[in-house]
């Protein structure tokens, strides 16, 4: 009795055998000095530019404001149930009237409007990374101490920052260079809307002077098949069968 393969089912065997991989859906190292990728809204709208390679925010000074923070948003990407959003922050100085260890840099994700968005971010006067909701909800402050006087290392020091956030499992892990804090059920409902997903996401600022660069989005619920190894091993001898086979009838 011959055994045959159809290049359907290798194909399919393919696919099967092939994990899925989480998708990079946006990324920018601002190289061309142009932040045509993002759209500003809230406080400030004015002093957003890119520049120096970097995309800076309130490069005219002006003062903190702490009722509500401006708003850079990706255009065309949206809040996904499983995504990370990540880059290098930094305080460039320090704000009018708050001392020079002052400084809020960091991100927003599932915003709806300018009073309903989640947010995390590096306080730089206090030294800790912090995240909560606009609606309701705690602030939930991260053990992920980064500094000794920040009036010594704020000018000049970029960190990497990243916040993975999962609303399929109710999870959100929070790092800075390397160094990372899981959060679960419950407690991930301090700093997460319910409806966060499908809303707007970016980066911050509350009036003061900072910096991006390397901002990038991975989305984990966008899959691609990429073959292991193993997978490819397994094609390349059912291929060897089937050529074997035809030479045989």
């Amino acid at each position: 009795m011959k055994t045959t393969m159809t290049l359907a089912g290798l194909l399919s065997a393919l696919a099967l055998s092939a994990p899925a991989q989480a998708a990079v859906v946006f990324q920018d190292n601002f190289a061309t000095n142009s932040m045509a990728n993002f759209t500003v809204s809230g406080q400030n709208t004015g002093t957003w530019a890119a520049a120096d390679g970097k995309l800076q925010s309130s490069l005219t000074q002006t003062n903190h404001n702490p009722s509500s923070p401006g708003f850079a948003a990706i255009n065309g990407v949206s809040t996904s149930q499983h995504f990370k959003i990540e880059g290098d922050v930094q305080v460039v100085g320090s704000t009018p009237g708050q001392g020079s260890d002052w400084g809020h840099v960091g991100f927003f994700w599932g915003m709806t409007g300018l009073n309903n968005y989640s947010i995390g971010y590096l306080r730089t006067h206090l030294d800790h990374v912090t995240a909560w909701k606009s609606t309701g909800g705690s602030e939930l402050i991260t053990a992920l101490g980064y500094g000794v006087t920040n009036s010594a290392d704020i000018n000049g020091t970029r960190y990497h920052l990243a916040y993975e956030v999962d609303y399929i499992n109710q999870q959100m892990t929070v790092s800075l260079d390397g160094v990372s804090q899981t959060f679960g059920p419950g407690v991930f409902d301090q700093a997460n809307l319910a409806s966060g997903v499908g809303g707007a996401l970016g980066v911050i600022s509350w009036g003061e002077h900072v910096s991006y660069d390397n901002v990038k989005v991975t989305d984990y619920t966008v899959t691609t098949n990429v073959p292991e190894p193993d997978a490819l091993a397994l094609v390349a001898l059912a291929l060897a069968g089937l050529a074997l086979s035809r030479r045989r009838a």
